[in-house]
Protein backbone atom coordinates (compact mmCIF):
# COMPACT_ATOMS: atom_id res chain seq x y z
CA UNK A 1 0.00 0.00 0.00
CA UNK A 2 1.34 3.15 -1.31
CA UNK A 3 0.29 6.72 0.78
CA UNK A 4 -0.60 9.83 -1.88
CA UNK A 5 -1.34 13.31 -1.16
CA UNK A 6 -5.22 14.00 -1.65
CA UNK A 7 -7.59 16.40 -1.69
CA UNK A 8 -9.40 15.65 1.47
CA UNK A 9 -7.48 15.30 4.29
CA UNK A 10 -3.57 15.25 4.17
CA UNK A 11 -3.01 11.17 2.69
CA UNK A 12 -5.04 8.25 1.12
CA UNK A 13 -4.26 5.28 -0.29
CA UNK A 14 -3.27 4.80 -4.31
CA UNK A 15 -4.06 0.86 -3.70
CA UNK A 16 -5.43 -1.42 -1.13
CA UNK A 17 -4.62 -5.30 -1.15
CA UNK A 18 -8.09 -7.35 -0.51
CA UNK A 19 -8.75 -10.83 0.65
CA UNK A 20 -12.64 -11.90 1.21
CA UNK A 21 -12.83 -14.83 3.75
CA UNK A 22 -13.77 -18.45 2.62
CA UNK A 23 -16.54 -19.32 2.03
CA UNK A 24 -18.54 -16.32 0.67
CA UNK A 25 -20.21 -17.40 -2.29
CA UNK A 26 -23.43 -15.78 -3.69
CA UNK A 27 -25.98 -18.59 -5.83
CA UNK A 28 -27.84 -16.89 -8.56
CA UNK A 29 -25.76 -13.80 -9.52
CA UNK A 30 -26.30 -12.97 -12.69
CA UNK A 31 -23.03 -12.51 -14.95
CA UNK A 32 -22.76 -10.86 -18.37
CA UNK A 33 -20.56 -13.52 -20.87
CA UNK A 34 -20.63 -12.18 -24.31
CA UNK A 35 -23.51 -10.50 -24.26
CA UNK A 36 -26.33 -12.94 -22.62
CA UNK A 37 -27.07 -12.97 -18.75
CA UNK A 38 -26.83 -16.33 -17.14
CA UNK A 39 -26.96 -17.27 -13.25
CA UNK A 40 -23.91 -18.71 -11.35
CA UNK A 41 -22.17 -19.23 -8.51
CA UNK A 42 -19.92 -16.38 -7.26
CA UNK A 43 -17.15 -16.89 -5.10
CA UNK A 44 -16.03 -14.04 -3.58
CA UNK A 45 -12.50 -15.23 -3.33
CA UNK A 46 -12.27 -14.99 -6.93
CA UNK A 47 -11.71 -11.09 -6.41
CA UNK A 48 -8.71 -11.31 -3.81
CA UNK A 49 -6.07 -9.09 -5.22
CA UNK A 50 -4.70 -5.42 -5.26
CA UNK A 51 -6.70 -2.46 -6.27
CA UNK A 52 -5.61 0.33 -7.37
CA UNK A 53 -7.31 4.12 -8.05
CA UNK A 54 -7.96 5.06 -10.99
CA UNK A 55 -10.57 8.54 -11.36
CA UNK A 56 -12.86 9.35 -8.59
CA UNK A 57 -16.86 8.48 -8.38
CA UNK A 58 -18.81 11.26 -6.54
CA UNK A 59 -15.41 13.04 -5.79
CA UNK A 60 -13.78 10.15 -3.66
CA UNK A 61 -10.99 7.61 -5.17
CA UNK A 62 -12.41 4.72 -7.12
CA UNK A 63 -10.34 1.58 -6.97
CA UNK A 64 -10.38 -0.82 -9.96
CA UNK A 65 -9.33 -4.56 -9.82
CA UNK A 66 -5.46 -5.56 -11.21
CA UNK A 67 -4.09 -8.73 -12.87
CA UNK A 68 -3.12 -11.11 -10.09
CA UNK A 69 -0.52 -11.79 -11.99
CA UNK A 70 1.52 -8.77 -12.47
CA UNK A 71 -0.67 -6.21 -10.42
CA UNK A 72 -1.22 -4.33 -13.68
CA UNK A 73 -4.41 -3.13 -15.57
CA UNK A 74 -6.11 -5.99 -17.11
CA UNK A 75 -5.73 -6.07 -20.52
CA UNK A 76 -9.35 -7.78 -21.40
CA UNK A 77 -11.02 -8.52 -18.17
CA UNK A 78 -13.09 -6.37 -16.29
CA UNK A 79 -11.96 -5.81 -13.00
CA UNK A 80 -14.26 -4.88 -9.78
CA UNK A 81 -14.46 -1.38 -8.48
CA UNK A 82 -14.73 -0.45 -5.14
CA UNK A 83 -16.36 3.06 -5.50
CA UNK A 84 -17.84 6.04 -2.73
CA UNK A 85 -21.77 6.46 -3.25
CA UNK A 86 -22.83 9.86 -1.49
CA UNK A 87 -26.55 8.80 -1.78
CA UNK A 88 -25.54 5.40 0.29
CA UNK A 89 -23.02 7.24 2.41
CA UNK A 90 -21.02 4.14 2.03
CA UNK A 91 -18.31 2.57 0.34
CA UNK A 92 -19.59 -0.30 -2.36
CA UNK A 93 -17.48 -3.18 -3.95
CA UNK A 94 -19.23 -3.83 -7.41
CA UNK A 95 -18.81 -5.18 -10.75
CA UNK A 96 -20.17 -3.72 -13.75
CA UNK A 97 -21.24 -7.35 -15.76
CA UNK A 98 -22.37 -9.00 -12.55
CA UNK A 99 -25.87 -8.24 -11.13
CA UNK A 100 -28.37 -8.95 -8.74
CA UNK A 101 -31.24 -9.59 -11.18
CA UNK A 102 -31.86 -9.35 -14.41
CA UNK A 103 -32.92 -5.52 -15.22
CA UNK A 104 -30.85 -3.91 -13.27
CA UNK A 105 -28.63 -1.45 -15.26
CA UNK A 106 -25.46 -0.99 -13.68
CA UNK A 107 -24.40 1.74 -16.40
CA UNK A 108 -27.22 4.35 -14.79
CA UNK A 109 -25.87 3.83 -11.62
CA UNK A 110 -23.30 1.70 -10.20
CA UNK A 111 -24.20 1.95 -6.59
CA UNK A 112 -27.88 0.40 -6.88
CA UNK A 113 -25.91 -2.82 -7.48
CA UNK A 114 -23.45 -3.27 -4.82
CA UNK A 115 -22.29 -6.78 -3.46
CA UNK A 116 -20.61 -5.08 -0.42
CA UNK A 117 -21.41 -2.57 1.54
CA UNK A 118 -19.88 -0.51 4.20
CA UNK A 119 -21.43 0.99 7.41
CA UNK A 120 -22.55 4.48 6.80
CA UNK A 121 -19.69 7.34 6.30
CA UNK A 122 -18.07 10.02 5.58
CA UNK A 123 -14.78 9.22 5.50
CA UNK A 124 -12.35 9.96 2.46
CA UNK A 125 -10.02 6.65 3.41
CA UNK A 126 -11.14 3.73 2.62
CA UNK A 127 -8.65 1.92 4.76
CA UNK A 128 -10.71 3.36 7.98
CA UNK A 129 -13.90 1.97 6.64
CA UNK A 130 -12.23 -1.64 6.78
CA UNK A 131 -12.64 -1.32 10.09
CA UNK A 132 -16.37 -1.60 10.49
CA UNK A 133 -18.51 -4.05 9.45
CA UNK A 134 -19.47 -4.44 5.67
CA UNK A 135 -22.72 -5.81 4.88
CA UNK A 136 -22.14 -8.52 2.11
CA UNK A 137 -24.71 -9.62 -0.84
CA UNK A 138 -25.49 -13.27 -0.64
CA UNK A 139 -28.62 -13.40 -2.48
CA UNK A 140 -30.12 -11.44 0.75
CA UNK A 141 -28.18 -9.37 3.31
CA UNK A 142 -25.29 -10.95 5.71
Amino acid sequence: TFWIRQEQGLYGCHSVSIKFAEPATWDGAIVKVNGTSESRTLLYSSFNGVYKTDGKHDGYPRYVEQNKENGDPFMRTIGAVIIYCRDLESWVFTHQDIYKSIGVDIAEDPCNNWFMKSSKTLSYDLIESAKDDWEMWVGTIQ
